[in-house]
């Protein structure tokens, strides 16, 4: 069965898919008006040694691409923190972050 990725609603929202390996099958994917969708650099897996997936938007533009650097971004960081959180390894500064300090 298909990986299946739904979005509902009409709030802006950017859905990136990026190195993404699926098994089988090409994902499924079912967004409304506020989805940006960006995918690029994934593979299904079978029949080996893969098929790579069409990028979406053909062609990928710039600012899809600084929308991908952007996630991956956000995923070091929320890694950063999770590694900090978990495992007490590292130092973790939130931007925007409410301390005893400054919570009203």
């Amino acid at each position: 069965m298909p990986v299946q990725i739904t979005q509902k609603g009409a709030d802006h929202v950017d859905l990136v898919l990026a190195a993404q390996t699926y098994s089988r099958f090409n994902p499924t994917i079912k967004t409304e008006s506020g989805a940006n969708v960006v995918r690029a650099l994934n593979i299904v897996d079978t029949p080996s040694p893969g098929v790579v997936l069409p990028e979406m938007p053909i062609p990928l533009t710039d600012s899809a691409k600084q929308t991908i650097a952007r996630s991956l971004d956000d995923m070091r960081e929320l890694e950063a923190m999770d590694l900090y959180v978990e495992d007490g390894i590292g130092e973790v500064e939130v931007e925007g972050a409410r301390t005893p300090e400054t919570v009203p």
